[in-house]
Protein backbone atom coordinates (compact mmCIF):
# COMPACT_ATOMS: atom_id res chain seq x y z
CA UNK A 1 0.00 0.00 0.00
CA UNK A 2 1.51 3.65 -1.15
CA UNK A 3 1.68 6.07 1.81
CA UNK A 4 -0.86 8.04 0.09
CA UNK A 5 -3.35 5.48 0.13
CA UNK A 6 -2.49 4.43 3.51
CA UNK A 7 -3.29 8.00 4.26
CA UNK A 8 -6.75 7.32 3.41
CA UNK A 9 -6.80 4.78 6.68
CA UNK A 10 -6.85 7.09 9.67
CA UNK A 11 -10.60 7.75 8.97
CA UNK A 12 -12.25 4.72 9.19
CA UNK A 13 -9.56 2.96 11.74
CA UNK A 14 -11.49 5.83 13.98
CA UNK A 15 -15.00 5.63 12.96
CA UNK A 16 -14.86 1.54 12.88
CA UNK A 17 -13.65 1.48 16.74
CA UNK A 18 -16.36 4.05 17.46
CA UNK A 19 -19.38 1.66 15.79
CA UNK A 20 -17.73 -1.77 17.17
CA UNK A 21 -17.86 -0.02 20.80
CA UNK A 22 -21.15 0.79 20.23
CA UNK A 23 -22.37 -2.29 18.99
CA UNK A 24 -20.83 -4.47 21.80
CA UNK A 25 -21.99 -1.95 24.42
CA UNK A 26 -25.63 -2.81 22.57
CA UNK A 27 -25.65 -5.88 22.19
CA UNK A 28 -24.70 -6.31 26.49
CA UNK A 29 -27.45 -3.80 27.33
CA UNK A 30 -30.17 -6.01 25.25
CA UNK A 31 -28.72 -9.54 26.18
CA UNK A 32 -27.91 -8.91 30.04
CA UNK A 33 -30.77 -10.78 32.41
CA UNK A 34 -29.49 -10.25 35.34
CA UNK A 35 -32.03 -8.30 37.27
CA UNK A 36 -29.47 -6.10 40.24
CA UNK A 37 -29.23 -2.41 39.16
CA UNK A 38 -25.77 -2.05 39.61
CA UNK A 39 -25.12 -4.66 36.71
CA UNK A 40 -27.39 -2.79 34.90
CA UNK A 41 -25.80 0.93 35.45
CA UNK A 42 -23.11 -1.10 34.29
CA UNK A 43 -24.40 -1.71 30.85
CA UNK A 44 -25.53 1.82 30.37
CA UNK A 45 -21.87 3.10 31.73
CA UNK A 46 -20.60 1.01 28.71
CA UNK A 47 -22.66 2.78 26.28
CA UNK A 48 -21.96 6.03 27.52
CA UNK A 49 -18.42 5.15 28.18
CA UNK A 50 -18.88 4.10 24.24
CA UNK A 51 -20.26 7.22 23.63
CA UNK A 52 -17.43 9.15 24.83
CA UNK A 53 -14.73 7.74 22.29
CA UNK A 54 -17.21 8.80 19.58
CA UNK A 55 -17.26 12.24 20.79
CA UNK A 56 -13.57 12.60 21.06
CA UNK A 57 -13.18 10.43 17.73
CA UNK A 58 -15.70 13.38 16.31
CA UNK A 59 -13.63 15.90 18.25
CA UNK A 60 -10.19 14.81 16.78
CA UNK A 61 -11.81 13.98 13.33
CA UNK A 62 -12.18 18.36 13.50
CA UNK A 63 -9.26 19.25 14.84
CA UNK A 64 -6.86 17.02 12.50
CA UNK A 65 -6.31 19.08 9.04
CA UNK A 66 -4.80 16.24 6.78
CA UNK A 67 -4.87 12.31 5.90
CA UNK A 68 -1.77 12.20 7.82
CA UNK A 69 -2.61 13.65 10.94
CA UNK A 70 -6.07 11.57 10.77
CA UNK A 71 -3.72 8.63 10.09
CA UNK A 72 -1.65 9.35 13.37
CA UNK A 73 -4.56 9.38 15.75
CA UNK A 74 -6.01 6.69 13.87
CA UNK A 75 -3.52 4.66 14.55
CA UNK A 76 -2.82 5.27 17.86
CA UNK A 77 -6.75 5.05 18.65
CA UNK A 78 -6.46 1.72 17.68
CA UNK A 79 -3.22 0.49 19.19
CA UNK A 80 -3.93 1.90 22.23
CA UNK A 81 -7.47 0.23 21.99
CA UNK A 82 -6.09 -3.23 21.24
CA UNK A 83 -3.57 -3.23 23.69
CA UNK A 84 -6.17 -2.25 26.91
CA UNK A 85 -8.85 -4.73 25.31
CA UNK A 86 -5.77 -7.58 25.20
CA UNK A 87 -4.34 -7.05 28.67
CA UNK A 88 -7.83 -6.69 30.24
CA UNK A 89 -9.59 -9.62 28.53
CA UNK A 90 -6.24 -11.76 30.13
CA UNK A 91 -6.52 -10.73 33.53
CA UNK A 92 -10.55 -11.58 33.46
CA UNK A 93 -9.78 -14.90 31.75
CA UNK A 94 -7.15 -15.66 34.33
CA UNK A 95 -9.72 -15.14 36.78
CA UNK A 96 -11.95 -16.90 34.75
CA UNK A 97 -9.72 -19.93 35.26
CA UNK A 98 -9.79 -19.96 38.89
CA UNK A 99 -11.27 -22.64 40.62
CA UNK A 100 -12.66 -20.38 43.71
CA UNK A 101 -13.66 -17.52 40.72
CA UNK A 102 -17.72 -17.19 39.52
CA UNK A 103 -16.76 -15.01 36.48
CA UNK A 104 -19.18 -15.48 33.68
CA UNK A 105 -17.92 -15.45 30.58
CA UNK A 106 -20.00 -12.13 29.15
CA UNK A 107 -18.26 -10.41 32.04
CA UNK A 108 -14.87 -10.84 30.57
CA UNK A 109 -16.31 -9.48 27.22
CA UNK A 110 -17.87 -6.61 29.34
CA UNK A 111 -14.44 -5.70 30.79
CA UNK A 112 -12.42 -6.49 28.13
CA UNK A 113 -14.70 -4.04 26.10
CA UNK A 114 -15.08 -1.72 29.11
CA UNK A 115 -11.28 -1.27 29.17
CA UNK A 116 -10.75 -1.07 25.63
CA UNK A 117 -12.91 2.05 24.99
CA UNK A 118 -11.13 3.54 27.50
CA UNK A 119 -7.78 3.11 25.89
CA UNK A 120 -9.25 4.13 22.92
CA UNK A 121 -10.40 7.57 23.98
CA UNK A 122 -6.63 7.54 25.54
CA UNK A 123 -5.28 6.91 21.96
CA UNK A 124 -7.46 9.25 20.51
CA UNK A 125 -5.95 12.21 22.77
CA UNK A 126 -2.55 10.89 22.12
CA UNK A 127 -2.25 11.27 18.67
CA UNK A 128 -3.94 14.83 18.80
CA UNK A 129 -0.71 15.68 21.33
CA UNK A 130 1.79 13.91 18.85
CA UNK A 131 -0.36 16.10 16.01
CA UNK A 132 0.23 19.24 18.01
CA UNK A 133 3.67 18.53 18.63
CA UNK A 134 4.49 17.62 14.86
CA UNK A 135 2.56 20.60 13.95
CA UNK A 136 4.61 23.22 16.75
CA UNK A 137 7.84 21.20 15.37
CA UNK A 138 6.30 21.94 11.45
CA UNK A 139 5.64 25.91 12.58
CA UNK A 140 8.98 26.12 14.35
CA UNK A 141 11.56 25.03 11.41
CA UNK A 142 9.22 26.89 8.61
CA UNK A 143 9.60 30.07 11.19
CA UNK A 144 13.44 29.40 11.08
CA UNK A 145 13.57 28.96 7.28
CA UNK A 146 11.78 32.40 7.19
CA UNK A 147 13.53 34.07 9.33
CA UNK A 148 17.35 32.61 7.57
CA UNK A 149 15.26 33.76 4.23
CA UNK A 150 14.76 37.40 6.17
CA UNK A 151 18.29 37.70 6.86
CA UNK A 152 19.51 36.56 3.57
CA UNK A 153 17.30 39.11 1.81
CA UNK A 154 18.44 42.08 4.58
CA UNK A 155 22.08 40.92 3.61
CA UNK A 156 21.06 41.17 -0.03
CA UNK A 157 19.74 44.41 0.65
CA UNK A 158 22.78 45.72 2.48
CA UNK A 159 24.68 44.44 -0.84
CA UNK A 160 22.30 46.47 -2.61
CA UNK A 161 22.67 49.27 -0.45
CA UNK A 162 26.76 49.13 -1.03
CA UNK A 163 26.38 48.69 -4.79
CA UNK A 164 24.52 51.80 -4.88
CA UNK A 165 27.03 53.50 -2.96
CA UNK A 166 29.82 52.68 -5.72
CA UNK A 167 27.70 53.09 -8.41
CA UNK A 168 26.71 56.76 -6.90
CA UNK A 169 30.55 57.67 -5.83
CA UNK A 170 31.87 55.33 -8.96
CA UNK A 171 29.91 54.89 -12.23
CA UNK A 172 28.46 58.64 -12.36
CA UNK A 173 31.36 60.07 -11.80
CA UNK A 174 32.94 59.45 -15.58
CA UNK A 175 29.97 61.71 -16.90
CA UNK A 176 29.47 64.05 -14.87
CA UNK A 177 33.44 64.54 -15.26
CA UNK A 178 33.13 64.68 -18.69
CA UNK A 179 30.24 67.55 -18.35
CA UNK A 180 32.20 69.80 -15.70
CA UNK A 181 35.83 69.14 -18.40
CA UNK A 182 33.88 70.10 -21.41
CA UNK A 183 32.19 72.78 -19.88
CA UNK A 184 35.49 74.22 -18.21
CA UNK A 185 37.09 74.25 -21.70
CA UNK A 186 34.04 76.10 -22.82
CA UNK A 187 34.69 78.85 -20.43
CA UNK A 188 38.31 78.95 -20.58
CA UNK A 189 38.98 79.08 -24.32
CA UNK A 190 37.89 81.64 -26.74
CA UNK A 191 35.25 80.91 -29.07
CA UNK A 192 35.83 79.72 -32.12
CA UNK A 193 32.77 78.45 -33.55
CA UNK A 194 33.98 74.62 -34.44
CA UNK A 195 35.50 73.87 -30.78
CA UNK A 196 32.36 75.25 -29.41
CA UNK A 197 30.29 73.08 -31.13
CA UNK A 198 32.33 70.05 -30.19
CA UNK A 199 32.91 70.79 -26.10
CA UNK A 200 28.84 71.15 -26.27
CA UNK A 201 28.77 67.99 -28.38
CA UNK A 202 30.49 66.01 -25.51
CA UNK A 203 29.39 67.79 -22.49
CA UNK A 204 25.74 66.90 -24.20
CA UNK A 205 26.85 63.19 -24.53
CA UNK A 206 28.26 62.95 -20.91
CA UNK A 207 25.19 64.82 -19.70
CA UNK A 208 22.66 61.94 -21.80
CA UNK A 209 24.60 59.41 -20.41
CA UNK A 210 24.45 60.47 -16.60
CA UNK A 211 20.32 60.71 -17.50
CA UNK A 212 20.05 57.45 -18.64
CA UNK A 213 22.52 55.72 -15.85
CA UNK A 214 20.26 57.45 -13.67
CA UNK A 215 16.99 56.65 -15.14
CA UNK A 216 17.93 52.84 -15.16
CA UNK A 217 18.90 52.98 -11.79
CA UNK A 218 15.29 54.44 -10.81
CA UNK A 219 13.83 51.19 -12.78
CA UNK A 220 15.72 48.79 -10.63
CA UNK A 221 14.64 50.29 -7.35
CA UNK A 222 10.89 50.76 -8.82
CA UNK A 223 11.39 47.05 -9.77
CA UNK A 224 13.11 46.39 -6.16
CA UNK A 225 10.03 48.56 -3.99
CA UNK A 226 7.00 47.04 -6.17
CA UNK A 227 4.52 45.09 -4.60
CA UNK A 228 4.74 41.59 -5.44
CA UNK A 229 1.13 40.07 -7.03
CA UNK A 230 1.06 35.91 -6.35
CA UNK A 231 -1.11 34.43 -8.78
CA UNK A 232 -1.18 31.45 -11.17
CA UNK A 233 0.75 32.37 -14.65
CA UNK A 234 0.56 30.79 -17.69
CA UNK A 235 4.50 31.59 -19.46
CA UNK A 236 3.33 30.43 -22.73
CA UNK A 237 0.93 33.53 -22.65
CA UNK A 238 3.29 35.82 -21.03
CA UNK A 239 6.04 34.81 -23.63
CA UNK A 240 3.52 35.30 -26.18
CA UNK A 241 2.54 39.26 -25.36
CA UNK A 242 6.72 39.79 -24.66
CA UNK A 243 6.87 38.90 -28.64
CA UNK A 244 3.79 40.98 -29.77
CA UNK A 245 5.44 43.52 -27.78
CA UNK A 246 8.71 42.99 -29.59
CA UNK A 247 7.50 42.12 -33.10
CA UNK A 248 8.40 45.83 -34.67
CA UNK A 249 12.05 44.74 -33.95
CA UNK A 250 12.26 41.36 -34.68
CA UNK A 251 10.68 41.66 -37.88
CA UNK A 252 13.34 44.51 -38.81
CA UNK A 253 15.90 42.25 -37.97
CA UNK A 254 14.21 39.23 -39.42
CA UNK A 255 14.45 37.31 -36.09
CA UNK A 256 11.72 34.53 -35.02
CA UNK A 257 11.35 33.61 -31.45
CA UNK A 258 10.22 30.05 -30.88
CA UNK A 259 8.56 28.40 -27.89
CA UNK A 260 8.16 24.84 -26.34
CA UNK A 261 6.97 23.23 -23.46
CA UNK A 262 6.16 26.68 -21.36
CA UNK A 263 4.19 25.95 -17.80
CA UNK A 264 2.22 27.29 -15.94
CA UNK A 265 3.72 28.42 -12.75
CA UNK A 266 2.71 30.33 -9.66
CA UNK A 267 4.19 33.93 -9.26
CA UNK A 268 3.56 37.52 -10.70
CA UNK A 269 2.61 37.79 -14.25
CA UNK A 270 3.75 41.59 -14.99
CA UNK A 271 7.33 40.72 -13.20
CA UNK A 272 8.12 37.56 -15.18
CA UNK A 273 6.55 39.33 -18.29
CA UNK A 274 9.71 42.05 -17.58
CA UNK A 275 12.00 39.30 -17.17
CA UNK A 276 11.34 37.43 -20.54
CA UNK A 277 10.98 41.60 -22.31
CA UNK A 278 14.76 41.82 -20.89
CA UNK A 279 15.86 38.57 -22.01
CA UNK A 280 14.19 38.50 -25.34
CA UNK A 281 15.05 41.94 -26.19
CA UNK A 282 19.01 41.54 -24.69
CA UNK A 283 19.23 39.18 -27.12
CA UNK A 284 17.84 41.17 -30.37
CA UNK A 285 20.06 44.02 -28.92
CA UNK A 286 23.42 42.61 -28.25
CA UNK A 287 23.60 39.66 -30.41
CA UNK A 288 25.40 39.37 -33.89
CA UNK A 289 23.06 37.70 -36.74
CA UNK A 290 20.91 36.72 -34.55
CA UNK A 291 18.23 34.38 -36.65
CA UNK A 292 16.15 32.92 -34.06
CA UNK A 293 15.87 32.90 -30.12
CA UNK A 294 13.94 29.45 -28.52
CA UNK A 295 12.38 30.14 -24.81
CA UNK A 296 11.63 26.48 -23.56
CA UNK A 297 11.56 24.58 -20.26
CA UNK A 298 12.10 21.78 -18.91
CA UNK A 299 10.35 20.33 -16.01
CA UNK A 300 12.51 18.96 -13.14
CA UNK A 301 11.80 17.18 -9.77
CA UNK A 302 11.12 20.19 -7.89
CA UNK A 303 11.42 23.24 -10.11
CA UNK A 304 10.70 24.41 -13.92
CA UNK A 305 14.27 25.37 -15.76
CA UNK A 306 13.23 27.94 -18.68
CA UNK A 307 16.08 29.17 -21.96
CA UNK A 308 16.37 31.72 -23.86
CA UNK A 309 18.80 30.80 -26.13
CA UNK A 310 19.53 32.47 -29.50
CA UNK A 311 22.01 31.37 -32.15
CA UNK A 312 24.04 34.85 -32.22
CA UNK A 313 27.61 35.92 -31.67
CA UNK A 314 27.15 37.13 -28.34
CA UNK A 315 30.30 39.35 -26.67
CA UNK A 316 29.56 37.76 -23.19
CA UNK A 317 32.09 38.81 -20.24
CA UNK A 318 34.33 36.09 -18.83
CA UNK A 319 32.66 36.28 -15.28
CA UNK A 320 28.84 36.46 -16.28
CA UNK A 321 28.16 36.71 -12.61
CA UNK A 322 29.37 40.17 -12.98
CA UNK A 323 26.62 40.91 -15.63
CA UNK A 324 24.19 40.62 -12.79
CA UNK A 325 25.39 43.79 -11.01
CA UNK A 326 24.35 47.51 -11.79
CA UNK A 327 26.22 48.47 -14.32
CA UNK A 328 27.86 45.47 -14.21
CA UNK A 329 27.31 44.74 -18.07
CA UNK A 330 27.89 48.56 -19.00
CA UNK A 331 30.77 48.07 -21.68
CA UNK A 332 30.61 44.14 -22.06
CA UNK A 333 27.31 42.79 -23.44
CA UNK A 334 25.43 46.48 -23.97
CA UNK A 335 25.97 49.81 -25.07
CA UNK A 336 24.16 51.48 -22.71
CA UNK A 337 23.84 51.24 -18.60
CA UNK A 338 23.69 47.86 -17.69
CA UNK A 339 20.80 47.08 -15.06
CA UNK A 340 18.29 44.86 -17.50
CA UNK A 341 19.84 41.81 -16.00
CA UNK A 342 19.87 42.88 -12.53
CA UNK A 343 16.59 43.81 -12.66
CA UNK A 344 15.81 39.86 -14.22
CA UNK A 345 17.67 38.25 -10.96
CA UNK A 346 15.92 40.05 -8.59
CA UNK A 347 12.85 39.43 -9.92
CA UNK A 348 13.87 35.52 -10.31
CA UNK A 349 15.39 35.82 -6.39
CA UNK A 350 11.62 36.99 -5.61
CA UNK A 351 10.41 33.59 -7.20
CA UNK A 352 12.79 31.80 -4.99
CA UNK A 353 14.86 30.82 -8.50
CA UNK A 354 18.22 31.20 -9.60
CA UNK A 355 19.54 32.85 -13.06
CA UNK A 356 22.60 32.21 -14.86
CA UNK A 357 24.63 32.69 -18.36
CA UNK A 358 26.09 29.75 -20.51
CA UNK A 359 27.64 30.86 -23.49
CA UNK A 360 29.45 28.55 -26.56
CA UNK A 361 30.38 29.51 -29.98
CA UNK A 362 27.64 30.72 -31.69
CA UNK A 363 24.75 29.94 -28.87
CA UNK A 364 24.12 32.05 -25.88
CA UNK A 365 21.75 30.66 -23.30
CA UNK A 366 20.44 32.45 -20.24
CA UNK A 367 18.78 30.29 -17.83
CA UNK A 368 16.64 30.33 -14.90
CA UNK A 369 14.84 28.23 -12.81
CA UNK A 370 10.94 28.78 -10.71
CA UNK A 371 10.52 26.04 -8.14
CA UNK A 372 7.03 24.11 -8.37
CA UNK A 373 4.49 25.67 -6.13
CA UNK A 374 3.92 21.74 -4.63
CA UNK A 375 7.48 21.32 -3.65
CA UNK A 376 8.21 25.66 -3.04
CA UNK A 377 10.67 25.36 0.25
CA UNK A 378 8.11 28.21 1.66
CA UNK A 379 5.38 29.60 0.22
CA UNK A 380 5.54 32.47 -2.29
CA UNK A 381 3.89 35.36 -0.49
CA UNK A 382 3.17 38.83 -2.00
CA UNK A 383 5.58 41.41 -0.86
CA UNK A 384 6.19 44.95 -0.73
CA UNK A 385 9.79 46.01 -1.50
Amino acid sequence: MSRERAQWVGTPLLVGLSTLSVSISIYHILTHEAPLLPTILGQWSLLALSLALCGSVYYALTETESRAESLVVGLRATAVYAVAAVASSGYAFHQYLTPEADLPFEAIVFQATFVAVAGGIAGVFLGLERVRRDRTVSELRSTTQQLEWTVDKLDQSNEQLQEFAYVAAHDLQEPARMVATYVDLLASEPDDGESTAEYLEFAEDGAREMLAMIDALQNYYETTAQEMTVETVDTAAVVTDVVDTLEPQLRDADVTVKTENLPTVEGDATQLEAVFEQLLGNALEHGTDVSEIRVSAIRGDDEYRFSVVDDGLDRIASDTEKLFRIFGDAGEATDGPGVGLAVCELVVDRHQGEIWIESEAGETTVQFTIPMAETRPEPLVATRG
